[in-house]
């Protein structure tokens, strides 16, 4: 009886390593912050992906330069496969 509660705490303990964390919803006043989610190449089942959170805090300046070296290195090494 303890070995079966103890693997079925330990199992269910174990579970909770797979699960995402809840998001963290900051609460800031009198800034605007803008979604991404309409941009270009935005894919459907991902929708914005952005896995470092690069582009988090909604400054559009920072998500454009992001952009254009994204665009800029994405043509570079296309070149460099073609050579």
């Amino acid at each position: 009886m303890k070995t079966a509660a103890l693997l079925t705490v330990s199992t269910l303990m174990g579970a909770q390593a797979f699960m995402a964390p809840a998001p963290k919803f900051s609460r800031t006043r009198g800034v605007a912050r803008m979604s991404f989610e309409d941009e270009a190449g935005v894919t459907g089942p991902l929708g914005y992906w952005d896995p470092l959170g690069l582009s988090a805090d909604g400054d559009v300046e920072k998500f454009n330069k992001y952009r254009a070296a994204e665009i800029k290195h994405g043509r570079g090494k296309r070149l460099v496969h073609l050579v």
